[in-house]
């Protein structure tokens, strides 16, 4: 017959509540980092696609061309490409996704970079105004790596896995002193 001790019950049932608290809060908090840290991606995206938008169409195109640039784009006025990324001449047959969204939206999706790695897309769609006071419906896709976003979350989840064991292994300490402390006069008896 297997003996249980009443100190062994305690520490391991306040180590398992405790333990159920910790790994409540941390998942919670993983879930709310990742998703700051993707708003993050989405909000420099679309700065980046207004940024090219406002480029392309003074042409200025030295600033939007940059070599070490991770992003890639194509804008298209009535299904022809009139511009796209100095990146992209590597590939003269690859066209990025095109968008066929309403005008003044855009969307986000999921694409393989031309690289192969996988990558975001702000697909968007608008009407440019031109010097003689016409307008053309445009449309522009920017696509940039998610190589550094899935390196960043995957650092924040290796750091926050790092600190939950920590505080699991602090917790248990904590809870055997208590324990101990709550059963002296018990065993002074």
């Amino acid at each position: 017959m297997k003996i249980r001790s009443i100190k062994r019950n305690l520490i391991n049932s306040i180590s398992a509540i405790f333990g159920l608290f910790i790994i409540i809060v941390f998942t919670f908090v993983d879930v709310s980092v990742d998703d700051w840290v993707q708003q993050q991606f989405k909000i420099e995206l679309k700065e980046k696609t207004s940024q090219i938008k406002i480029l392309a169409h003074e042409d200025i195109t030295s600033r939007l061309d940059n070599p070490g640039s991770n992003y890639v784009y194509q804008i298209w006025k009535n299904n022809q490409t009139i511009k796209r990324s100095a990146s992209l001449r590597p590939y003269p047959e690859l066209d990025l996704v095109h968008p066929k969204i309403p005008v003044n939206s855009y969307r986000l999706v999921d694409v393989t970079m031309p690289n192969n790695e996988s990558g975001q897309a702000l697909l968007s769609s608008y009407i440019q105004r031109n010097k003689d006071g016409s307008s053309d419906y445009m449309y522009i896709t920017v696509s940039a790596s998610a190589k550094n976003l899935n390196r960043i979350t995957g650092i924040l989840d290796i750091l926050l896995i790092g600190s939950f064991l920590l505080s699991m292994i602090i917790m248990r300490i904590v809870a055997k002193k208590i324990v101990q402390q709550g059963l002296h006069p018990l065993e002074s008896l």
